[in-house]
């Protein structure tokens, strides 16, 4: 079952897009790059879960008789 973002992780991505990079975000916001390049790594983990979630249930959906996708 896919899995949602939690906020820090959220705030991660806001963060890079705000500021440009995963560097200018630390410094700009005085968090250090460990802890940001953490919240990445769950961020990667759990969209490879959520994709892979995604291919399996497509193959799943294929072996059902049509009456149950309606």
């Amino acid at each position: 079952m896919p899995v949602g973002m939690a906020d820090k992780e959220r705030e991660v991505l806001e963060l890079i897009i705000r500021h440009g990079s995963l560097k200018q975000a630390c410094i700009n916001t005085g968090i250090s790059m460990n802890v940001l390049n953490q919240r990445l790594v769950r961020i990667r983990v759990k969209a490879e879960k959520t994709r892979l979630w995604m291919k399996e249930y497509e193959r799943l959906k294929l072996q059902l008789p049509t009456r149950y996708l309606e």
